[in-house]
């Protein structure tokens, strides 16, 4: 008998988990620390081509159920909370600070059941809007929705650092600078479109495999 009951007691926690996401809604999901307004949260959404979504599922004040939504709209979802993020701290932060965001690849589903997706903090005496770090964000995406998500963030973002983590290219070849990892081991680095004219540069050979040309 003692044996089962840690199931038992998993048992009662799932069930506990699953009532409360069905209660989220989309703007709790968006902003769990309730820092913006309503005109902001849908501001946001329709950046992201996520209003009608949600609007037709009965607003900001609508349960959210992470299963209706593709992995595109989970991944624009996500962003959705770091452009919030991000232009609420314009607002709130002084003019010598800046912000850092980070966007992990894994979407939002429910406020009780995920791992937070954007974090900020100011940045005393920082002369630009911040910095971005994006880890694997378009890893899951497809083209399309990759496409919109960079459009996005080169419009949103444009005066801040971007550190990105990523194995898709592309998106690389837009940056200033890359770095090539190898076993944990720094290999190259440099300018992209520099490397790729290379011969026998780590990225070129990367390109070459990879690349969308």
């Amino acid at each position: 008998m003692a044996s089962l009951e840690p199931q038992r007691s998993q048992s009662r926690g799932n069930e506990r988990r699953i009532r409360t996401s069905d209660l989220m809604s989309f703007r709790m999901n968006l902003d769990p620390f309730a820092i913006a307004t309503d005109v902001e949260c849908q501001g946001v959404l329709e950046t992201v081509q996520l209003w009608g979504l949600v609007r037709d599922q009965g607003g900001l004040g609508a349960s959210m159920n992470a299963d209706t939504l593709s992995q595109g709209q989970k991944q624009l979802f996500s962003l959705a909370r770091v452009v919030l993020r991000k232009r609420v701290h314009m607002h709130q932060l002084p003019a010598s600070a800046g912000d850092v965001c980070v966007a992990s690849v894994r979407p939002v589903a429910c406020i009780d059941d995920i791992e937070l997706q954007a974090t900020s903090k100011t940045l005393q005496g920082s002369h630009h809007g911040g910095l971005l770090i994006l880890d694997e964000f378009s890893s899951s995406v497809d083209t399309e929705t990759e496409q919109e998500t960079q459009q996005i963030i080169w419009k949103e973002f444009e005066d801040y650092t971007i550190l990105m983590i990523s194995h898709r290219l592309d998106m690389v070849m837009k940056f200033d600078r890359v770095v090539i990892l190898d076993s944990g081991k720094v290999v190259e680095h440099g300018v992209p479109r520099e490397l790729v004219e290379k011969e026998g540069s780590w990225f070129k050979c990367l390109w070459t495999v990879g690349g969308e040309h």
